[in-house]
Protein backbone atom coordinates (compact mmCIF):
# COMPACT_ATOMS: atom_id res chain seq x y z
CA UNK A 1 0.00 0.00 0.00
CA UNK A 2 0.78 4.04 -0.26
CA UNK A 3 0.09 6.77 1.37
CA UNK A 4 -0.18 10.45 -0.39
CA UNK A 5 -0.78 13.53 1.63
CA UNK A 6 -1.24 16.72 -0.29
CA UNK A 7 -2.74 20.04 0.96
CA UNK A 8 -6.66 18.54 -0.34
CA UNK A 9 -6.85 15.31 0.86
CA UNK A 10 -4.68 12.50 1.88
CA UNK A 11 -4.95 9.21 0.08
CA UNK A 12 -4.54 6.22 2.13
CA UNK A 13 -4.34 2.62 -0.41
CA UNK A 14 -3.94 -0.43 2.22
CA UNK A 15 -3.97 -4.52 1.45
CA UNK A 16 -7.30 -5.00 4.23
CA UNK A 17 -8.64 -7.95 5.91
CA UNK A 18 -11.65 -8.14 3.40
CA UNK A 19 -12.99 -9.55 0.20
CA UNK A 20 -14.15 -6.85 -1.40
CA UNK A 21 -12.42 -3.31 -2.36
CA UNK A 22 -13.70 -0.60 0.17
CA UNK A 23 -13.54 2.88 -0.78
CA UNK A 24 -13.89 5.87 1.55
CA UNK A 25 -14.16 9.23 2.04
CA UNK A 26 -13.86 11.13 5.00
CA UNK A 27 -13.13 15.30 4.78
CA UNK A 28 -9.92 15.42 3.45
CA UNK A 29 -9.25 11.41 4.22
CA UNK A 30 -9.63 9.05 0.89
CA UNK A 31 -9.01 5.37 2.10
CA UNK A 32 -9.18 2.55 -0.22
CA UNK A 33 -8.48 -1.01 1.52
CA UNK A 34 -8.08 -3.74 -1.02
CA UNK A 35 -8.96 -7.76 -0.16
CA UNK A 36 -6.54 -9.31 0.94
CA UNK A 37 -6.21 -12.22 -1.51
CA UNK A 38 -5.67 -10.40 -4.84
CA UNK A 39 -2.50 -10.52 -5.93
CA UNK A 40 -1.03 -7.13 -7.13
CA UNK A 41 1.34 -8.45 -10.41
CA UNK A 42 -2.23 -8.79 -12.33
CA UNK A 43 -2.53 -5.96 -14.63
CA UNK A 44 -6.24 -5.89 -14.10
CA UNK A 45 -5.90 -5.74 -10.64
CA UNK A 46 -3.43 -2.69 -10.80
CA UNK A 47 -5.79 -0.78 -13.21
CA UNK A 48 -8.80 -1.46 -10.71
CA UNK A 49 -7.53 -0.25 -7.87
CA UNK A 50 -5.65 2.46 -10.25
CA UNK A 51 -9.71 3.03 -11.20
CA UNK A 52 -10.86 3.48 -7.46
CA UNK A 53 -7.93 5.64 -6.32
CA UNK A 54 -9.29 7.88 -9.54
CA UNK A 55 -13.01 7.75 -8.54
CA UNK A 56 -12.13 8.60 -4.92
CA UNK A 57 -9.57 11.70 -6.10
CA UNK A 58 -12.34 12.93 -8.33
CA UNK A 59 -14.97 12.91 -5.77
CA UNK A 60 -12.96 14.99 -3.33
CA UNK A 61 -12.44 17.42 -6.28
CA UNK A 62 -16.30 17.76 -6.49
CA UNK A 63 -16.39 19.09 -3.13
CA UNK A 64 -12.81 20.67 -2.60
CA UNK A 65 -12.37 22.89 -5.87
CA UNK A 66 -15.61 24.87 -6.06
CA UNK A 67 -15.49 26.55 -3.25
CA UNK A 68 -11.99 28.01 -3.49
CA UNK A 69 -13.28 29.20 -7.21
CA UNK A 70 -16.08 31.12 -5.53
CA UNK A 71 -13.91 32.34 -2.37
CA UNK A 72 -10.66 33.29 -4.85
CA UNK A 73 -13.81 35.06 -6.89
CA UNK A 74 -14.92 36.95 -4.74
CA UNK A 75 -11.42 38.07 -3.12
CA UNK A 76 -10.70 39.31 -6.98
CA UNK A 77 -14.36 40.95 -7.35
CA UNK A 78 -14.43 39.04 -10.84
CA UNK A 79 -17.89 36.65 -11.14
CA UNK A 80 -17.83 33.00 -13.23
CA UNK A 81 -20.86 31.03 -14.43
CA UNK A 82 -20.85 26.99 -13.07
CA UNK A 83 -17.73 25.34 -11.93
CA UNK A 84 -17.57 21.89 -13.41
CA UNK A 85 -15.14 19.01 -12.72
CA UNK A 86 -14.48 16.62 -15.06
CA UNK A 87 -12.49 13.17 -14.81
CA UNK A 88 -10.48 13.39 -18.08
CA UNK A 89 -6.95 14.30 -18.88
CA UNK A 90 -5.73 16.89 -21.00
CA UNK A 91 -2.87 19.11 -21.77
CA UNK A 92 -4.50 21.55 -19.68
CA UNK A 93 -5.83 21.50 -16.13
CA UNK A 94 -8.71 24.16 -16.50
CA UNK A 95 -10.49 26.11 -19.27
CA UNK A 96 -12.95 28.45 -19.52
CA UNK A 97 -15.88 28.82 -21.70
CA UNK A 98 -18.85 29.97 -22.88
CA UNK A 99 -21.16 33.54 -22.49
CA UNK A 100 -21.98 32.75 -18.88
CA UNK A 101 -17.96 31.67 -18.50
CA UNK A 102 -18.50 28.79 -16.80
CA UNK A 103 -15.24 27.02 -15.75
CA UNK A 104 -14.13 23.27 -16.14
CA UNK A 105 -11.46 21.81 -14.00
CA UNK A 106 -9.63 18.26 -14.71
CA UNK A 107 -10.16 16.30 -11.06
CA UNK A 108 -6.26 16.12 -11.44
CA UNK A 109 -6.40 19.98 -9.97
CA UNK A 110 -6.57 18.45 -6.62
CA UNK A 111 -3.46 17.42 -6.24
CA UNK A 112 -2.20 21.00 -6.89
CA UNK A 113 -0.78 23.36 -3.70
CA UNK A 114 -3.53 25.60 -2.47
CA UNK A 115 -1.52 28.16 -3.95
CA UNK A 116 -1.40 27.13 -7.17
CA UNK A 117 -4.63 26.10 -7.76
CA UNK A 118 -5.77 29.36 -6.80
CA UNK A 119 -3.47 31.14 -8.82
CA UNK A 120 -5.01 28.30 -11.63
CA UNK A 121 -8.43 29.98 -10.51
CA UNK A 122 -7.01 33.42 -10.91
CA UNK A 123 -6.16 32.39 -14.09
CA UNK A 124 -9.43 31.05 -15.54
CA UNK A 125 -11.32 34.04 -13.98
CA UNK A 126 -9.40 36.87 -15.87
CA UNK A 127 -10.04 34.77 -19.35
CA UNK A 128 -14.13 36.45 -18.45
CA UNK A 129 -12.09 39.83 -18.28
CA UNK A 130 -9.69 39.52 -21.26
CA UNK A 131 -9.54 36.23 -24.03
CA UNK A 132 -6.45 34.81 -25.41
CA UNK A 133 -2.69 34.97 -23.69
CA UNK A 134 -1.25 38.08 -24.36
CA UNK A 135 0.32 40.84 -22.85
CA UNK A 136 -2.89 42.49 -21.41
CA UNK A 137 -4.12 39.22 -20.26
CA UNK A 138 -1.13 38.76 -18.04
CA UNK A 139 -0.61 42.52 -16.74
CA UNK A 140 -4.73 42.03 -15.52
CA UNK A 141 -3.78 38.67 -13.77
CA UNK A 142 -0.77 40.43 -12.14
CA UNK A 143 -3.50 43.13 -11.48
CA UNK A 144 -5.54 40.29 -9.92
CA UNK A 145 -3.43 38.23 -8.10
CA UNK A 146 -0.26 39.63 -7.71
CA UNK A 147 3.27 38.77 -8.62
CA UNK A 148 3.00 35.47 -6.34
CA UNK A 149 -0.01 34.19 -8.56
CA UNK A 150 1.63 35.18 -12.19
CA UNK A 151 5.03 33.28 -11.31
CA UNK A 152 2.90 30.13 -9.93
CA UNK A 153 0.68 30.55 -13.33
CA UNK A 154 3.74 30.50 -15.06
CA UNK A 155 5.03 27.65 -13.31
CA UNK A 156 2.15 25.32 -12.91
CA UNK A 157 3.45 22.37 -15.04
CA UNK A 158 7.49 22.83 -14.15
CA UNK A 159 6.80 22.07 -10.08
CA UNK A 160 7.20 18.74 -10.32
CA UNK A 161 5.22 17.61 -7.30
CA UNK A 162 1.76 16.46 -9.05
CA UNK A 163 0.00 15.11 -10.18
CA UNK A 164 0.96 11.70 -7.92
CA UNK A 165 -2.25 10.12 -9.94
CA UNK A 166 -2.89 10.49 -13.58
CA UNK A 167 -6.58 10.59 -14.76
Amino acid sequence: GYTIHADLFSLDVRRGQTNQYISQIDGQKCSLLFPKHVNLEYIYVQETIHQKVKNLLFQRAQHAIPPILKMVSERVNVPYGKCHIVKTSRKYSAYNYGAQHDIVFCANCVQLPIKSLEALCIHELTHNLVWGHNKAFYDKLKELGGEESYYLDQNLWNEGKWPYILF
